[in-house]
């Protein structure tokens, strides 16, 4: 897979950064699923399902720590 991301080289970046976006999002998915956190991703962009105002912003400060200390 490196060697066809190294080949994939444009102008605006990787032509496989969506895959490799995806396949890096799948364990903290899984986390977040195995936290009962009903998540939705596509590529970069998280969705998260709530209930209440209060659980929207506990699920946003978790995702937000845990993709952070992830880097």
């Amino acid at each position: 897979m490196v060697e066809r991301v190294q080949n994939a080289t444009l102008s605006q970046g990787f032509t496989g950064a969506s895959e490799i976006m995806t396949k890096m999002m799948a364990d903290p998915l899984h986390l977040f699923r195995s936290m009962g956190v009903r998540v939705v991703s596509k590529v970069d962009d998280i969705i998260a399902v709530v209930s209440s105002i209060q659980e929207a912003y506990r699920v946003a400060w978790t995702i937000t720590y845990v993709l952070t200390k992830l880097g």
